[in-house]
């Protein structure tokens, strides 16, 4: 190779070693700025914040519990922390949309029913028996009364079974399940009253599925709904709807 040759080659590796560090360097910069911006994000103190998710429970809870804590100590940790410990709250998730917003993103546990017991203390389950406070609750959902009072994790076989229909009628007969403001079990037979007329719609364990089909497509047709205030005797296979 000519001393020519050489010296070009030399001249640009050097300036390709040079090239390689310079980027090196850029992206230090670069890398320092992102780390110094996202501290001084989560740094800004929290001047306010949204609640999204929230279908059935109050959000004043979660207001209150941000109004306690100490500016100082608002930020994505000790909140979550905080609100995790509320009944109702299955999973949160907290994240800032500008220096000082955060959203704060519930997920509920879902109620199945009330329960209300002999004393008079009323509970929300939802389809895994967790039980929640009713206090939370700003909507209803239907009620069963309990002839007797129960902990966490020693439910009487009532509960565990009223629960386990309720939660299947909600998943398959939402119409009907809107309707409900009230059941009761008495033996093999299941009483159900309507919202609006007290309809009491009865029907039997052993196929409440096929029956529950029934109350829903009934429903579904709007020239059945002004029967729903007026007398009913409706007779199916196991399946009775009286007043």
């Amino acid at each position: 190779m000519m001393a020519g040759e050489r010296s070009k080659v030399l001249e640009f590796k050097e300036l390709n070693n040079r090239s390689i560090v310079y980027l090196f360097i850029i992206l230090i910069i670069i890398s320092s700025l992102i780390i110094f911006s996202l501290s001084w994000f989560k740094q800004k103190p929290i001047k306010s914040y949204e609640i999204v998710g929230l279908k059935y429970f109050k959000k004043g809870f979660i207001d209150s519990i941000l109004k306690n804590q100490r500016p100082e100590n608002i930020n994505e940790i000790n909140l979550s922390k905080a609100l995790s410990n509320l009944d109702f709250v299955q999973d949160v998730k907290i994240y800032r949309i500008d220096p000082e917003k955060i959203v704060i993103e519930v997920k509920e546990k879902e109620p199945i029913i009330e329960v209300a017991e002999k004393d008079g203390i009323v509970w929300l389950l939802d389809s895994n028996l967790n039980k929640i406070e009713n206090k939370y609750a700003f909507v209803s959902f239907p009620r069963f009364y309990c002839s007797s009072q129960f902990e966490q994790k020693n439910f009487p076989t009532e509960i565990k079974d009223i629960v386990k229909i309720m939660a299947q009628i909600k998943r398959n007969f939402p119409k009907f399940y809107r309707n409900i403001s009230e059941v009761r079990i008495n033996g093999e037979e299941i009483t159900f009253f309507t919202n609006s007329s007290r309809t009491e719609v009865k029907m039997m364990r052993r196929n409440f599925p096929e029956n529950a089909l029934y109350v829903e497509r009934l429903l579904a047709r709007k020239d059945f709904l002004p029967f729903l205030k007026k007398e009913l005797d409706f007779r199916f296979d196991g399946f009775l709807v009286v007043r």
